[in-house]
């Protein structure tokens, strides 16, 4: 950069530059090893943070936090959210039913998910991202957005599971509401009339746990099973051949790392897959290619390219698919095939 060049950097990591700005951020008197680059602050600006009130007015979805979110990660979110909204179709829009949810490092850990978590997909049209830059950023949103259009597709309504979630929340009250009263019965003293009123009780318990296990049994394994054997599902697996749990480290034999079993790091294209990790499932497969997709297009130039030494057709078979479905914008199909120098 030239000697009067600047250079801006907001909250959000986001980067600006020009040679020609009256104002710009920083002073030579702040900086020791100043080179023609220095740093001054503009009294004339206004900071326009995003906050999670006009979040939903843009969106028209939940934005919520869990406990634990600093006010840092929570400004980079919501300024994230801000951008992505904007660059979305309406199809992508309208998967997000509910909407984001972002999670501390103290809260996943209290759900138990592990350090590699940074997002969480769920059946009701809503998402959780852990609230910080690894979560936060366009690649892992749109891999998590992936998901809600597949369950759309794979014949799994929101409103249907949001049906077994509230019926879910109503029978784990009652559950805790029963046990309540049976500890307030045990502190009194034995009579036959506490000792019927606790027999009761403990029988209506276990009617509120067999149910409440019948519904999370159906939500967890009977919705998932509806998407996974979807035409849609088969259609690209179809295209993928056999691949999944048979490459990848993460999900087999025990194994959580990511990388292929033979050695090759996560994020070496191969077998058709983009990442090993897309090697777990055909749900991840297709989320995996959707991130790269949008945050890399260039990544599949050799790929979709017959003339490079690297072309497998499947790859290309892949992003049709993915644009035949509207997991990807017309631009950003026409830029992955124009970075490649395909048509």
């Amino acid at each position: 950069m030239g000697e009067n060049a600047k250079i801006f950097v907001d909250n959000f990591n986001r980067i600006a530059g020009g040679s020609d700005l009256e104002e710009f951020l920083s002073s030579e008197r702040t900086s020791p090893t100043y080179e023609g680059i220095s740093e001054k602050f503009s009294a004339r600006i206004q900071y326009n943070y995003p906050t999670e009130e006009s979040i939903r007015t843009l969106t028209g979805k939940d934005i919520k936090f869990s406990y634990g979110v600093s006010p840092g990660d929570k400004d980079l979110a919501l300024g994230r959210i801000r951008d992505y909204w904007n660059s979305l179709d309406e199809v992508n829009r309208n998967a997000l039913n509910r909407g984001v949810g972002f999670l501390s490092d103290e809260a996943l850990r209290a759900m138990g998910e592990g350090e590699g978590v940074v997002g969480l997909a769920n059946f009701d049209g809503s998402f959780f991202l852990r609230a910080d830059e690894r979560g936060a950023n366009f690649g892992i949103f749109r891999h998590e957005l992936a998901h809600l259009l597949q369950y759309k597709l794979g014949g799994v309504e929101p409103e249907e599971a949001q049906t077994l979630i509230n019926q879910m929340e109503v029978l784990q009250e009652n559950k805790n509401n029963i046990l309540d009263e049976i500890q307030r019965i045990n502190l009194e003293p034995p009579t036959p009339e506490n000792e019927a009123m606790k027999t009761f009780l403990e029988k209506n318990y276990e009617e509120n746990r067999e149910q409440y296990y019948q519904l999370s049994a159906h939500y967890d394994v009977e919705l998932d099973k509806r998407v996974r054997n979807s035409p849609f599902v088969k259609e690209w697996e179809n295209i993928a051949g056999d691949v999944y749990k048979k490459y990848t480290k993460y999900g087999v034999k025990g194994l959580s790392e990511l990388g292929y079993i033979d050695g090759s790091p996560d994020n070496v294209p191969k077998y058709g897959l983009i990442r090993s990790y897309g090697g777990t499932n055909s749900l991840e497969d297709m989320s995996t290619f959707v991130e790269e997709a949008v945050k890399s297009p260039k990544t599949f130039a050799p790929l979709i390219n017959p003339e490079s030494p690297l072309y497998d057709s499947i790859y290309r078979n892949k992003i049709e698919f993915l644009y035949k479905y509207k997991f990807i914008s017309d631009s950003e199909y026409n830029k992955i095939l124009q970075t490649a120098g395909v048509q």
